[in-house]
């Protein structure tokens, strides 16, 4: 999308390029090539008001009346009204993509990538724009899925972020490896109700490393978080970090078992209040 400052002037040899080859497609052809041919056009590209008409396959007037009724809409989408010097610049230089009636007028409106998408949404009766509607609500879907996906590898890399104090307090400790798994089932049963294992075992994996053929690691597979869903991480990460909090204040020095073993009951009854908290 682009909008064009009113002091600047407005680039002709975009204009001229897309008018030699035809500009967005008009006439009756296949709605989807004509979808595609407008989301792959430059947004610095501005096509006249009977491309915009040709395109959707609807009269001249119609387009017009859309300018009228949601001239601050089509605006803020990029539409540009030429006027004075920038119009007889922009005819000087585009002459040859412009119709008789154009190169008349003394005033003239073109349309960006932007506006025309606008238009598309505000047009009623025409295939081509319901088709644009369509594509613009599946790439929004399809934005959504992209934008939770994203917030959920924050999420888990989050939370494996502040996991790693606790580890660390535990090796200062004097940790070992089965003190660490019980520690880990603590959390996860005091959360979830399930040790790590049972998690694994009777849930479907969200999320690891994959294979080239899409499938999961075999070392995927064997970390818990990976079978959560992104709520639980994010109460899992919540309570790591209430963990981490008091583990600076009672113990920099690092935990024992029993010591850690006591704010982690303690860190997830603030989440579980079912929990009942241990003084430590």
């Amino acid at each position: 999308m682009i909008q064009i400052d009113s002091r600047a002037p407005v680039s002709a040899e975009p204009v001229r390029r897309t008018a030699a080859r035809g500009g967005l497609p008009g006439g009756r052809a296949d709605a989807a090539e004509k979808v595609g041919a407008l989301v792959f056009l430059s947004d610095d590209v501005h096509v006249p008001t009977e491309q915009v008409a040709a395109f959707y396959e609807v009269p001249v007037e119609d387009v017009r009346h859309l300018m009228r009724q949601h001239r601050r809409e089509l605006r803020a989408a990029g539409l540009a009204e030429l006027r004075g010097e920038r119009l007889r610049a922009f005819k000087e230089r585009c002459a040859d993509g412009l119709s008789a009636h154009d190169l008349r007028s003394s005033q003239l409106v073109v349309w960006s990538r932007g506006a025309v998408l606008a238009a598309g949404q505000l047009l009623p009766d025409s295939p081509v724009a319901a088709q644009v509607r369509r594509f613009l609500l599946s790439a929004e879907e399809s934005a959504a899925v992209d934008r939770r996906l994203e917030t959920a590898r924050f999420t888990r890399f989050q939370e494996r972020a502040d996991y790693q104090g606790v580890l660390h307090s535990m090796k200062m400790g004097g940790a070992v490896s089965e003190d660490y798994r019980l520690i880990q089932n603590t959390l996860y049963a005091g959360l979830f109700g399930m040790t790590a294992a049972v998690i694994r075992e009777s849930r479907e994996q969200l999320d690891g490393d994959r294979k080239r053929d899409g499938s999961f690691t075999a070392a995927s597979a064997r970390i818990a978080k990976n079978y959560l869903t992104e709520n639980e991480l994010e109460l899992l990460d919540n309570v790591t970090v209430t963990i981490n909090a008091q583990l600076n204040i009672k113990y920099p020095r690092g935990a024992t078992v029993d010591q850690m073993l006591g704010v982690v009951y303690n860190a997830v009854a603030l989440f579980r209040p079912r929990i009942l908290r241990v003084r430590s």
